[in-house]
């Protein structure tokens, strides 16, 4: 960092300096001033020179050829520091993880993977897994959650909606199974495409599919100038359409083991404040939330599927991973396991 200073050729005291610091937010920058009154012309006897206990965040280095240089803001302090990196989100990043162990998790921090439209490598900022249960024959059900922390100081909105008939129809694109589709007789000679999913009826015990509303547009409340706006610039590429890309990376990955189910949750992790408004009310008005499931289709050359992901505030995530993930993990593997043919398309005859 280069530093500031001045030269004057007389020591200066702690009435001749002043301080000033402004700055926030990421790359917090600091902007510090010397004010040279008029005793700089005299020997001011009634106080010594400068010291570091009455202005922080000046330094006066030492005499050099008669003239003391005064450096200000040479290096950050120790609260600077601790400042930038909590604003950062470096450290929630860690906390996150920290909880995801705590919940039985096996985790990685910055989990790469590549993607499929740009062929570049990304990252996810935490990847927790967990091998729900193994069997001796090979098979397997896996838990993976996918954490995107976002230190957000300014709230974020998720905007909801009832759920419509046609969602039935949907396989979210978060739950891998060898065979993810079958055809099931009918009667009469007829024969219908079913989800393996919904056959085995996990969408009657997922936490988020058997609400009433979901989220189908999400945004961030920002101040511009003396009012406050809606803001959504950049935040569903870097978010939602980002954790759609580390399912398919997932889901590609397990491609490879024939017997093994994965079950997946993207999670965007916020530090701050988190509403949502129901469009559908008369009057809608935002309420506090602790978890929203938002909802999307995707179809493009690379990412197509109906994806899910779970808008949750860092203090409620313990909380979300005990009363509603695992409890959801557990009675899926109930259900798989009580239904291995189907579930894991085994052919036993």
């Amino acid at each position: 960092m280069r530093s500031s200073f001045a030269a004057i050729h007389s020591p200066p005291t702690s009435v001749d300096l002043a301080c000033a610091m402004s700055g926030g937010g990421r790359g917090r920058r600091h902007r510090l001033c010397l004010r040279l009154s008029k005793s700089l012309r005299r020997n001011d006897r009634n106080r010594g020179p400068y010291d570091d206990r009455d202005l922080a965040d000046a330094r006066v280095a030492r005499n050099v050829g008669g003239m003391y240089i005064c450096y200000m803001g040479s290096k950050p302090t120790i609260e600077e520091i601790t400042i930038a990196l909590q604003e950062s989100g470096y450290l929630m990043e860690l906390e996150v993880a920290s909880m995801l162990e705590a919940s039985g998790f096996v985790v990685r921090t910055n989990w790469p993977f590549e993607d499929p439209d740009e062929g570049k490598s990304r990252e996810v900022d935490v990847h927790a897994f967990r091998l729900c249960t193994g069997e001796a024959g090979g098979l397997q059900v896996t838990a993976v959650v996918l954490c995107e922390c976002k230190n957000n100081s300014s709230p974020y909105v998720v905007i909801t909606r009832p759920r419509a008939a046609a969602d039935a129809r949907y396989t979210p694109m978060e739950f891998h199974f060898p065979r993810e589709e079958f055809e099931k007789s009918i009667g009469e000679g007829r024969f219908a495409q079913v989800s393996t999913f919904r056959e085995l009826g996990l969408h009657r015990i997922h936490y988020a599919l058997s609400e009433r509303v979901k989220g189908v547009q999400f945004c961030q409340v920002i101040r511009q100038g003396k009012r406050y706006r809606a803001d959504h610039a950049g935040l569903y590429e870097a978010l939602f359409l980002s954790l759609a890309k580390a399912v398919l990376a997932l889901r590609q990955e397990h491609q490879h083991y024939m017997h093994t189910i994965g079950l997946f949750f993207p999670v965007v992790v916020l530090s701050g404040d988190l509403y949502t408004i129901d469009s559908s009310d008369r009057d809608p008005v935002p309420i506090p939330a602790q978890r929203v499931t938002f909802c999307r289709q995707l179809d493009s050359a690379s990412v197509k599927g109906h994806f899910m992901c779970d808008f949750v505030t860092e203090t409620a995530l313990e909380s979300f991973l005990r009363d509603e993930l695992q409890p959801f993990v557990g009675a899926a593997v109930e259900k798989i396991m009580e239904n291995q043919d189907l579930a894991f398309a085994l052919d036993r005859h």
